[in-house]
């Protein structure tokens, strides 16, 4: 199946946009984008078992969610993944923390990484310019 699709009708549900919110009928939506290898449908489903928001509370399953779609470069998993072990207890290590972080910094996200196809419709805003994000067709 279409894993964005999947996932936005995981959003859909999980936001409560135009139907009643509900967590429970979010989670099959990102658990079949999951199961493709889909990096932000890893990282919502990790965030509802990391919370039991429709599934049961699970860290040890919200935490490869996480490290899987992190890996696969989604920021927002790499941030989730550093909080998530630390309500699990474990010892803050700065360094991890401070390379999340400027990672973030150095390409913000939405915009594409270095090698990664240009963002058709992207528009041309002077802060841009200064990361040297270019939109399509700009020198």
């Amino acid at each position: 199946g279409d894993v964005v699709a999947m996932t936005t009708l995981g959003l859909i549900a999980e936001n409560g946009e135009h139907v009643t919110q509900d967590y429970k009928a979010a989670a099959p939506w990102y658990q079949r984008a999951a199961d493709q290898g889909f990096a932000p449908a890893q990282t919502y489903l990790g965030e509802l078992a990391g919370m039991g928001r429709g599934v049961p509370k699970n860290y040890n399953l919200a935490e490869r969610l996480f490290r899987h779609a992190a890996e696969a470069g989604h920021r927002r998993a790499a941030l989730d993944l550093l909080d998530l072990r630390v309500r699990m207890g474990e010892p803050l290590d700065p360094r991890e923390w401070a390379e999340v972080l400027q990672d973030g910094l150095r390409t913000p996200p939405g915009l594409p990484q270095p090698g990664m196809p240009p963002i058709q419709g992207l528009p041309d805003m002077p802060w841009m310019r200064a990361l040297g994000v270019r939109p399509p067709g700009q020198p």
